[in-house]
């Protein structure tokens, strides 16, 4: 739920970010994880690795992100 205020514009750039998703529920509209993907997208970060953390169970995922320029994720 605290994802959007890494975003803001009152923090600091973050280059890489990693996360531990528990359970989110997919549904577009419902902040759940579409809309967490959408959004990180959006803002320019992309995903880069994806870890199941089987220690505590197969509904905890580690995802790890990376800011990259708005030109290249248009291809130019």
């Amino acid at each position: 739920d605290t994802y959007m205020d890494w975003l803001s514009v009152d923090v600091p750039l973050l280059h890489q970010i990693q996360v531990e998703v528990h359970r989110a529920p997919g549904k577009k509209g419902t902040g759940g994880a579409i809309d967490f993907f959408d959004q990180m997208e959006n803002a320019g970060y992309l995903r880069f690795h994806k870890e199941p953390n089987i220690q505590w169970g197969p509904d905890n995922v580690e995802y790890s992100f990376i800011k990259v320029e708005k030109a290249f994720m248009e291809g130019n």
